[in-house]
């Protein structure tokens, strides 16, 4: 099979991982990812057919916690040799998962900072 039908599978897989809510494969995906992304980083090609950019995707979407913060972090300081579009993605999430915390106690003024 070639490589661009795995790359198109990959991808058709991972939106399906957040648009079905599978939690549990989120954090086996989360675990993969972390450990090693050697594996999908040689199928990645050129968009629109980038399993890598849309597991990212679907990891900032799905996420449950804040374990991957230091990965959007360094995908929005642009730290690593990825494509500028990683960077949205580092952007998004934090965006996707801001309605988990409306909840958290930003103190008395809600948190901003009030001027002297």
């Amino acid at each position: 099979m070639p490589i661009g039908r795995w790359a198109r599978i990959l991808k058709d897989a991972f939106i399906a991982v957040y648009r079905l809510d599978l939690g549990q494969t989120y954090y086996f995906l989360r675990d993969i990812y972390t450990e090693d992304k050697s594996w999908l980083r040689s199928i990645t090609m050129e968009p629109p057919w980038n399993p890598e950019e849309e597991l990212l995707r679907t990891l900032a979407l799905a996420q449950k916690d804040q374990f991957l913060l230091p990965l959007w972090m360094r995908l929005c300081r642009m730290e690593e040799d990825l494509p500028i579009d990683y960077a949205s993605i580092g952007l998004m999430q934090q965006f996707a998962f801001w309605p988990k915390i409306r909840n958290f106690n930003w103190g008395r003024h809600g948190g901003l900072p009030l001027p002297n």
